[in-house]
């Protein structure tokens, strides 16, 4: 008879409160740990190099936190002569059977492991379930091989091309992010996969928003990717060309947090930059803005990546947001998400002309689509909803 799921979460990504402006994971891990709390009896995870402090980490999960990335003068040491992959091995290493005690002591009966882009957070997780003897299921957000092959991160693109057909031999249950990547690992590897949407707490932050006066901004939210730029580029050539004929000019605003990134994307005079320090604060922005942006990639190299990954800023932007653009073509998860919920507004043409009209429509028509987009977000990303799919799944792998 199989036990209810006792979870040991093992993530390289951190939960972090929910006013910290986070990268990665974190956020994604946010919401579904939340979702999970109930289930989970410790959590195996890193602060992403010191990136985040105890204080950052959400506090709710204070009493079951084990994180295995901390340094020491040894770890800074060899900083300086070996690649970061070979660091975070090590680290790793000086933590594996504390780690093991750890999760014995909790009396876990699986493993669950959130991943990225890191083909050896995956081993890590492989590592500790065999040690542990515990079944393992793994959530993937991403294509490890495409990823690697973009980024051009040569460790881990050996280690997904020869290593990870064998580790998947390994996983008991695998989620998936979307459906194209549900197709890409049964090509790969063979592997069944489930579809898990992105869990997404609304917890009531939007429902109090006040009545915000239209801001003459358009927004990007998040950092700047190969995904991304082109379109960028796009919507800030069509922002500069209306400005031309304005007494108001529309500012291009990003949540980017230096002037490299920014110069990175070209000389436009309607870009304006800063990060948000307050997550509510950046929600406001959205709400009170002309329509927030969610450029994909249309360069054929990136069509893998593209049709398989989920901007998790989509969710942010319909919980805020009056109005969102999904620009890129029809085979994106983007695209495909708005088209499937029948939601605005989407150009799948690469065409600046195209874009100009659909801004300036908005423009015009200042339409509010804030509570549809609510009902999409209340539907699909239900924490509860996605919680007692997880579980319903865990607990038929759970010994």
């Amino acid at each position: 008879m199989n036990k209810k799921p006792r979870i040991a979460i093992v993530a390289d990504d951190p939960p972090v409160h929910r006013d910290i402006i986070a990268s990665g994971l974190c956020r994604v891990n946010s919401h579904l740990f939340r979702s999970l709390e109930k289930n989970i009896d410790i959590i195996v995870c890193g602060s992403l190099g010191g990136l985040y402090s105890e204080e950052a980490l959400a506090s709710e999960f204070k009493q079951k936190y084990l994180i295995w990335d901390q340094e020491n003068k040894l770890i800074k040491f060899l900083k300086r002569f070996i690649p970061y992959f070979l660091i975070e091995e090590i680290k790793f290493f000086f933590k594996r059977s504390l780690i093991v005690n750890e999760i014995r002591k909790a009396k876990s009966n699986l493993i669950f492991c959130p991943c990225g882009v890191n083909p050896f957070s995956l081993r890590r997780a492989i590592w500790l379930s065999e040690k542990c003897q515990l079944p393992i299921a793994v959530y993937f957000v991403d294509d490890f091989l495409s990823g690697a092959q973009l980024s051009k991160n040569f460790p881990h693109l050996f280690a997904s091309r020869y290593f990870l057909p064998k580790w998947m031999e390994k996983v008991s249950k695998v989620f998936v992010i979307t459906d194209g990547l549900k197709s890409r690992f049964q090509n790969l590897y063979g592997n069944d996969a489930e579809v898990l949407h992105l869990p997404f707490d609304l917890y009531s932050r939007v429902q109090g928003f006040p009545p915000c006066g239209i801001k003459n901004q358009i927004m990007f939210i998040g950092n700047i990717s190969h995904f991304y730029i082109d379109g960028i580029k796009d919507m800030a050539s069509v922002i500069d060309d209306l400005n031309r004929f304005r007494v108001d000019p529309i500012v291009f605003r990003m949540t980017l947090p230096n002037k490299k990134q920014v110069e990175s994307i070209g000389s436009f005079k309607c870009i304006q930059y800063a990060p948000y320090t307050d997550d509510y604060l950046l929600n406001l922005d959205m709400n009170a803005s002309i329509l927030c942006f969610a450029p994909y990639s249309f360069n054929n190299k990136y069509k893998t990546m593209v049709s398989t990954s989920f901007p998790s800023k989509i969710l942010e932007y319909l919980a805020s947001a009056r109005y969102v653009i999904a620009y890129g073509p029809d085979y994106t998860t983007s695209i495909r998400y708005f088209t499937e919920n029948k939601i605005k507004e989407i150009v799948c043409c690469e065409s600046r002309k195209k874009l100009k009209d659909a801004v300036m429509q908005q423009i015009q028509n200042n339409a509010d689509c804030s509570e549809q987009y609510l009902q999409v977000i209340s539907t699909l990303h239900n924490p509860e909803g996605i919680a007692n799919q997880i579980i319903s799944a865990l607990s038929l792998i759970s010994p």
